[in-house]
């Protein structure tokens, strides 16, 4: 199963589409905290993390992908 990340998320209407098209999102970045609850709510099993991406740390996104595939790969 490919593994994604969602980037510019939203509330998760991409991520909903990628998850029934088979792909595995295990995180998710949005700077709006109001849509990033809501992504949150919508998509328990993702890392969502809240904040401007250009100041985001790549160690956090990491563990969040290793925590919910035990590797950093992402496709």
């Amino acid at each position: 199963q490919p593994v994604a990340v969602d980037l510019f998320s939203g509330a998760g209407g991409l991520a909903e589409g990628l998850l029934q098209s088979g792909v595995d999102v295990v995180a998710a970045v949005e700077l709006h905290p109001q849509a990033g609850l809501t992504h949150a709510f919508n998509h328990p099993g993702t890392e969502v993390l809240v904040g401007d991406i250009r100041d985001l740390d790549l160690g956090h996104l990491e563990s969040g992908v290793r925590r919910r595939t035990g590797s950093s790969r992402v496709d």
